[in-house]
């Protein structure tokens, strides 16, 4: 699965000419197909609309009868999200598969381009899920898009003992549900099974910290793959809370204790300094537009002004946000960009 080592080595792909980064979704069906299809034709045309430089043009011309069968592997692959990346001044061809979907686009810069692989990192990370049952609890954890069962816990006369009422046995599992969300780190936990015992399990043994959701639907039973579809959209929801909580905690930080800064420049000042803890920003904004950034970008016409950014704190070991929904109007007058501070 893809890891933070793993963005780090795929952006350290580079190229004196760019390197050409291309992005597409796994289609819906057999229909889907064209349609996709389609569309990363249209992103690989406006690509080359872009390049200016024709010497740049000729090389990266060149170089798409050499990522074609890449390309048609990508419109045909199983995972949900799949990325290439093909240096313009050699023959290499570097293929991944990633566990969520990346969007359709496609960009020439000079290193490989991560934005869409953060993006997806950050949207997969490590979530809990406790499914409790009438004599026992199962604790699952889901991790881009996949399932997989980390524990079984079963009480001596369970059944009865949380219908007399549970809150003794959520309470004597929250110590072990607490270790465990800590040592994964954890950020969101669902809850789900029988509605009495579930809500118990939400208020007593769910781990401080995390951002603790009901699951919507019945989910007993279901094996890996159709329980990781079934509390898709439940995660994605309390990704978003947890997402405006940080906002917010960051807002009132930069102002009460300055222990975060707002906006492009101190941003970027601060992550040169190396003292950026945690970077936040819009993860639907074309930068490349709004001029806050245009610093960052080196003279590389071409580059995406946040890759700066994610670059930066990539290389500083920084924890990365790009904030999706609601939460992003947070940071409207911020440029879409804060940082907590390094203590």
């Amino acid at each position: 699965m893809l890891t933070w080592s793993d963005i780090r080595a795929i952006d350290s792909i580079s190229d004196p000419l760019g390197v050409v980064s291309v992005f597409v979704d796994q289609p819906d069906a057999a229909a889907g197909r064209l349609v996709r299809a389609v569309a990363l034709a249209g992103e690989l045309r406006r690509l080359e609309g872009e390049v200016d430089d024709e010497p740049l043009a000729a090389a990266y011309r060149e170089c798409l009868p050499r990522i074609r069968p890449a390309l048609a592997r990508m419109l045909d692959g199983r995972t949900p999200g799949r990325a290439l990346f093909a240096p313009l001044s050699t023959e290499e061809v570097f293929e991944i598969g990633v566990g969520l979907p990346v969007g359709v686009t496609a960009a020439l810069e000079q290193t490989a381009y991560v934005r869409p692989l953060v993006a997806a990192y950050d949207e997969g990370r490590p979530a809990g899920l406790m499914v409790a049952g009438a004599a026992a609890v199962q604790l699952f954890e889901w991790r881009m898009g996949a399932v997989e069962e980390v524990g079984e816990y079963r009480f001596a006369g369970a059944s009865a003992a949380w219908r007399r009422g549970g809150a003794p046995l959520a309470a004597g599992l929250a110590g072990e549900v607490r270790d465990i969300a800590a040592e994964r780190a954890w950020r969101r936990v669902l809850v789900a099974g029988d509605s009495i015992l579930a809500h118990t399990l939400a208020r007593n043994a769910a781990p401080g910290g995390c951002e603790v959701a009901m699951a919507t639907r019945p989910v007993d039973g279901l094996p890996p793959r159709a329980l990781a579809a079934m509390i898709g959209s439940d995660l994605y929801a309390a990704q978003r809370r947890y997402e405006r909580r940080l906002v917010v905690r960051v807002l009132d930080a930069a102002v009460s204790d300055r222990t975060a800064v707002l906006g492009a420049g101190r941003t970027l000042e601060a992550l040169e300094w190396n003292r950026v803890d945690h970077l936040l920003l819009d993860g639907e904004r074309d930068y490349r537009w709004s001029g806050a950034l245009s610093a960052s970008t080196n003279g590389w016409l071409r580059r995406d002004p946040a890759e700066a950014l994610i670059e930066l704190a990539l290389h500083a070991g920084a924890d990365i946000t790009p904030l999706e929904g609601p939460s992003r109007r947070l940071l409207t007058e911020s440029d879409g960009i804060a940082a907590v501070l390094r203590t």
